[in-house]
């Protein structure tokens, strides 16, 4: 039903529309802040603006953004089945439906009255005519529900980003600064307006530049009622055109989609399997609303895969950046023709945004794949002593302290932590980058954690009674990764002898006298240099047949990092 209205075109279309509405609000918004300097700064401002804005190409390009935003999105609302948002999609819908009713009351102020009666709108005019009484208060409500509109609509795209987290603070502090310096450069334009106003002279060279002020606003108001009558006429027409497609629908439920819990629904042809789920309160996760941009919602298909719409370029190009295997299917994008059978694959409770920023990586497969990865051990020597005669909270406060430091460093480091085993941590490096990179980085990582406890130590000093210790393993070698468990226990983890090798290594630590021991296929996938390592041996692990070469650095309370790549 109307699946068009969610097709890839109309979702680049709507998505390009609000790229250039934001863009205009923003250089808009700049102008206005010059006003922190003066009503002239204003003005010298604005003629630049509307030499961008109102020239004879781009003078139609606002409007025809705002005509195709708000049109596609209510096309969208209005047809679309499954009207189960979440607080966020109300909060836009909310703030979205608002605009226009503020926003073309200051179009019919300023671009209709400068287009049909060829009223010169400057700061001067604007700010004396039409700031008064409740004109503030109008002007802050559009303000808010713009920029929190805005804001909404292009975090739900970059917080899908690998790299937004670390920006996210940087980004809303930028992007709160923008609006709250245009009010203030608004705010004391207008009391630099009034009491120029105060000389009569400027006072009539200001109306007689820019026309009689009565028909201005009379033919405001007329602008307005009817832009306003059209926009309340237009969502009627939408909302009865709804409810009589949904009758017509609800007497074609002609399809059965089975999921492996052995549920059965009922839905028309044409249904995506995302509002399929939805629509009959079947749990199904999606960050990105339906837009195809998050792969949370996708299935695998057991059954009738022929019963299925064909993936468009949006949904291709996304399973193949997971590396999805040939039966799995993008829920949003796919539309059901006939009887099917899925498999959901993410857990609702993986449907945040850093969760859909970490499925989006190559590495994040829920299937699995064999890849060449380095695996990191490390314990903590003597913990176990320590927390014996500890409270919890001290043991607690101890042990975050030590996984924030040492975790940051792995992910500095492009290491992916897998888990945390007591005071100890897994983390696989190799994820996103080459093995050789890897080692290097696993080796790294591990010689600035040795150095960092040391800072922590000092920090810890009246908490401990002895410095803590740490204990690493490395070994590089194939693992099978992917996404295990079951339930809301799903992660993503390496298994293989890889990883049973590493995790030996640490413990082999205790014999050896070292703190790091790793092992010589690490060494040469690093590139490294092993002439300054004081410790190198033939080890044989617990359950290993075999001896295996290893190097390691011997516990030292002065620790310097060797130089291994001279």
């Amino acid at each position: 039903m109307f699946q068009w209205t969610q097709s890839s075109v109309i979702i680049q279309i709507r998505l390009t529309a609000a790229l250039i509405l934001v863009f205009y609000t923003a250089t808009h918004f700049l102008n206005h802040a010059l006003g922190l300097f003066s009503i002239d700064a204003m003005e010298v401002g604005r003629h630049y603006f509307l030499l961008f804005w109102r020239n004879t190409v781009l003078q139609f390009l606002f409007p025809l953004a705002l005509f195709l935003h708000v049109s596609s999105v209510l096309l969208r609302l209005m047809f679309h089945r499954n009207w189960n948002f979440s607080t966020r999609e109300k909060v836009k819908i909310f703030t979205g439906l608002s605009i226009p009713f503020f926003l073309l009351l200051h179009i019919a102020s300023t671009r209709l009255e400068w287009w049909m009666h060829g009223f010169n709108d400057t700061y001067s005019y604007y700010l004396y005519f039409n700031f008064k009484g409740v004109g503030i208060f109008l002007l802050l409500a559009m303000t808010i529900l713009i920029w929190t509109h805005a804001y909404l609509g292009l975090t739900d795209i970059l917080r899908l980003k690998t790299w937004y987290e670390r920006y996210r603070t940087t980004f809303a502090v930028v992007f709160t600064a923008i609006p709250v310096l245009g009010l203030s450069g608004v705010i004391s334009a207008a009391m630099q307006v009034h009491r120029l106003a105060k000389d009569s002279q400027w006072l009539a060279r200001v109306a007689e530049i820019h026309g009689n002020p009565q028909i201005a606003q009379s033919t405001q108001y007329f602008y307005y009622s009817v832009l306003i009558a059209s926009l309340v006429g237009l969502l009627v027409l939408l909302y009865f055109t709804r409810t009589m497609v949904l009758r017509q629908v609800a007497k074609k439920l002609s399809i059965t989609v089975t999921y492996t819990d052995g549920r059965q629904i009922r839905i028309a042809p044409d249904t995506t399997l995302l509002d399929a789920s939805l629509m009959n309160h079947i749990e199904h996760a999606h960050v990105c609303g339906g837009n195809g941009r998050c792969s949370t919602c996708r299935v695998r298909v057991l059954s009738g895969a022929e019963n299925l719409s064909l993936p468009e370029a949006r949904e291709t190009a996304l399973l193949t950046k997971v590396q999805a295997e040939k039966d799995v299917r993008l829920a949003c994008q796919t539309k059901v023709k006939g009887d099917v059978k899925i498999a959901l694959l993410i857990p609702p409770h993986k449907a945040t945004p850093a969760g859909a920023a970490q499925l989006l990586k190559p590495h994040t497969r829920s299937d699995g794949a064999e890849k060449q990865v380095v695996v990191f051990f490390s314990d903590l020597k003597g913990f176990t002593s320590f927390s014996e005669h500890k409270l919890p909270y001290d043991i607690v406060f101890v042990l975050n302290q030590y996984f924030r430091s040492m975790g940051k460093i792995i992910e500095e480091h492009g290491g992916f932590i897998d888990k945390f085993i007591g005071d100890g941590i897994m983390a696989v490096f190799g994820l996103t980058s080459d093995i050789h990179s890897a080692a290097q980085n696993a080796l790294k990582a591990s010689f600035k954690m040795q150095a960092k406890l040391q800072e922590i130590n000092n920090f810890l000093i009246e908490e401990v009674t002895n410095p803590l210790q740490v204990r690493i393993g490395l070994h590089a070698g194939t693992a099978i990764v992917g996404e295990m468990g079951y339930g809301t226990a799903m992660q993503i983890t390496a298994i293989g002898d890889v990883v049973n090798t590493a995790s030996r290594m640490e413990h082999a630590n205790k014999k050896t006298g070292t703190w790091l021991l790793f092992s010589e296929n690490v060494a040469t996938l690093a590139g490294a240099s092993t002439d300054a390592i004081k410790f190198r041996a033939r080890v044989q692990l617990r359950g290993k047949s075999d001896t295996l070469q290893v190097f390691g650095i011997p516990r030292d309370v002065n620790f310097t990092e060797p130089n291994l790549w001279p």
